[in-house]
């Protein structure tokens, strides 16, 4: 198949519009504020060294609306004005889990997936041959409820050209995804630097992964390969899944950042940032909770909502 991006399924198309202009090379500072309304963005052109030129108003006649995802768009409001960083949530994600081991030559993640399904032994999780996202890192998932959270189990082999000393030959990656996690939070600064967050904290997240990775273990050491290619642990979790995880670290971000300008806090129900007329946003940070999945279609479907708000408003004007 074809792979296909934001570009190629949107932008390619619309292209040629006479109302669309885009500006490239181009760093959006923050939202003009004036008398509480929304007059456009203060951006800069950055030279080659590095540094920014001089500031431009690009302005807005009806709204400014924001794009820039769960991070862009919240350090936007925080660089904007004081009120707006204040309406600033901390970004919500999905927590990912590696185990890893190192063999000569493997190819055994469907397998370890259908045993993983076998030894899980419940009626309520799908083997999905490519994954729906079609994220080309990873070939094959299983979504399964663990300690009553959604976890998707991830399996991919990788090159590895110095996974361990005189080590060569690929790596059986098994990546466990919480979801939705109870809590798996980083604050955003004005600068778009996201807080060093890499433990759980709450314990229904803690058992979910737990499990996961417990799961994960013994489905691989039923593979007939693992005595025969000698599989060796590299990573954490291995030894005690649950010490590990309760002692912190190796914990990371699988890339599915929301909640920073939320439905309900940050934005009202047609997606109008609260106290500051014509700003809209239109992205991942105004989704509550990431979803169960990955976020791409519900990014979709919240940009062709902004997209019908926007028409009608400009339609009854």
């Amino acid at each position: 198949g074809l792979y296909e991006n934001s570009y190629t399924a949107f932008l390619e198309k619309a292209a040629s519009r006479k109302n669309l202009h885009v500006l490239s090379n181009m760093y959006v500072d923050r939202v003009k504020i004036q008398d509480g309304r929304a007059i456009g963005v203060i951006a800069q052109r950055p030279f080659a060294n590095g540094l920014r030129g001089p500031e431009y108003l690009v302005g807005a006649r009806r709204e400014v609306l924001l794009a820039a995802g769960a991070v862009g768009s919240a350090a936007l409001l925080r660089r904007s004005s004081p009120s707006l960083s204040e309406l600033v949530r901390p970004l919500r994600d999905q927590a990912l889990i590696t185990l890893a081991w190192h063999c000569g030559a493997c190819n055994v993640t469907q397998e370890v997936l259908q045993t993983v399904k076998a030894l899980h032994g419940h009626g309520d999780k799908h083997l999905v041959e490519q994954l729906q996202s079609r994220d080309v890192m990873y070939g094959h998932g299983l979504v399964m409820n663990l300690a009553g959270q959604k976890v998707l189990v991830l399996g991919r082999i990788v090159k590895c050209w110095a996974c361990a000393p005189g080590v060569l030959g690929d790596q059986l990656e098994m990546n466990i995804v919480l979801l939705q996690p109870h809590s798996f939070e980083f604050d955003v600064s004005a600068d778009g630097q996201l807080s060093d967050v890499d433990r759980l904290t709450h314990e229904g997240d803690i058992k979910a992964a737990v499990e996961g990775a417990r799961l994960v273990k013994a489905a691989v050491q039923t593979m007939p390969e693992y005595e025969q290619l000698q599989l060796t642990p590299a990573g954490m979790f291995h030894e005690d899944p649950e010490k590990d995880l309760r002692a912190g670290g190796g914990i990371y971000s699988f890339f599915g950042g929301t909640a920073t300008c939320r439905l309900g806090d940050v934005v009202d129900g047609e997606l109008k940032v609260k106290g500051v007329r014509g700003l809209r946003a239109a992205d991942a940070s105004v989704l509550p909770e990431p979803p169960a999945g990955r976020p791409y279609f519900s990014i979709i479907k919240v940009a062709h909502v902004a997209a019908q708000l926007a028409m009608r408003d400009a339609m009854s004007k």
